[in-house]
């Protein structure tokens, strides 16, 4: 715009400059010049410009004008189109419009698709059992199942030697034990748990009482008894107190106690006296889902030893363990379903015949064959109450 401007101004003053020039005067004929000296026409004539001088200036203020002006318009292209007023009509594609739900349609699913799992997780997490923390039994079950399996053998035969110098876990076990909330003894789920817990409780004290004193010390006036006897503790299963869950018990009284309750001849196959003779103390501790299993199992091998069980075909005596004839372990078979059955009746003695239906089950074919055909005595064996300890190598 300014060199528009510009131009038409240049041509104004040009316009202007040509306006103002003198007229050329008329000079007369009359008149005679000096030779050799122009005239004043001549002197005007040269002042004022050619015509194709002026031509050649207005064609060339036309032309600055005319290209000021081409050169506004191209500057003029440059800038933003007016917007027509009116409505004005947008072509928009159906991908343009559509992307943009779908975008938003698959975030929706996504953020769904995410509630739903989390929704799962949580029902999952709801429908599992929580881990409850352990029972105080099952604490006391795990401390005592690690003793059975570091010093007993399978056999039951126990290294008390090792087991004295480190009795810091059965100090521990045994105190658990005596810890235990009194409600323990009376909120057991079935009668296996309750037999296998005073069937624990038995043992271990029974493991105590030997540590406690070992080596056992031989007392001059027990003559009866092995030197190395339980026997030769004074008063040791009968009046040694121990504490069960805040009560106070003996070893004896426990074994009495769940005998008179249960009267179940399998339990006295369960109880170890820390004898060669005795019921073997188990290499695990006693559960009540496992109880019968154990049981048959730990009759099984006790009846396989030859100071448990015996036939001399050749003499024609037949040797029980005097098990079956322990104070209360005779009533107990006595009492029990053992003798109801009628076989044996060659026998006379009931208690004998109860013990023989109950060892039915336990020893070979031809071991029971001999007892229902042939004639024989029953001899019950002499009780070796020597202790079970492991042999030294």
């Amino acid at each position: 715009m300014n060199k528009l401007l510009a131009a038409i101004l240049s041509c104004a003053i040009l316009v202007c400059f040509c306006s103002c020039q003198p007229e050329p005067q008329a000079v007369g004929t009359n008149e005679v010049l000096a030779e050799g000296q122009p005239s004043q026409a001549d002197d005007v004539q040269a002042d004022l410009p050619a015509e194709d001088e002026v031509e050649s200036a207005a064609v060339a203020a036309e032309l600055s004008v005319t290209a000021n002006a081409e050169e506004t318009v191209s500057t003029s292209d440059t800038e933003p189109e007016e917007i027509p007023a009116g409505p004005v009509e947008i072509e928009v594609s159906l991908e343009e419009v559509t992307e943009p739900l779908k975008d938003s349609a698959e975030q929706e699913e996504e953020v769904e698709s995410t509630e739903v799992k989390i929704e799962e997780e949580t029902a999952v997490i709801a429908d599992k059992p929580q881990k409850q923390p352990p029972h105080p039994v099952d604490i006391f079950y795990e401390a005592y199942d690690q003793i059975l399996k570091k010093y007993v053998d399978k056999d039951g035969n126990v290294d008390y030697r090792t087991l004295k110098r480190k009795k810091r876990d059965l100090i521990s076990a045994t105190r658990q034990l005596a810890n235990l909330n009194a409600n323990t003894l009376v909120s057991f789920k079935s009668e296996d748990e309750e037999k296998a817990f005073w069937i624990n409780a038995h043992n271990i004290l029974t493991l105590k009482l030997i540590v406690d004193n070992y080596p056992i010390k031989n007392q001059w006036w027990i003559i009866n008894y092995p030197p190395n006897s339980i026997k030769q503790i004074s008063g040791g299963r009968e009046k040694i107190i121990f504490q069960v869950a805040g009560f106070e018990y003996w070893i004896r009284e426990i074994e009495q106690d769940l005998l008179k309750k249960f009267k179940d001849p399998k339990l006295c196959f369960a109880f170890s006296y820390a004898s060669v003779s005795s019921p073997m103390l188990r290499n695990e501790v006693y559960t009540g889902k496992k109880l019968n299993a154990q049981l048959e199992d730990q009759i099984g091998k006790f009846f396989q030893k030859p100071t448990s069980f015996m036939i001399d075909r050749q003499k024609n005596i037949v040797r029980l363990s005097n098990v079956f004839v322990f104070d209360l372990h005779k009533k107990v078979i006595l009492n029990s379903k053992y003798a109801k059955i009628k076989r044996y009746r060659k026998i006379k003695k009931e208690d004998v015949r109860a013990s023989l239906n109950f060892l039915d089950s336990y020893i070979s074919v031809a071991d029971m064959k001999y007892l229902q055909n042939k004639e024989y005595k029953v001899k019950y064996r002499i009780f070796d109450w020597s202790l079970n300890e492991k042999k030294k190598r």
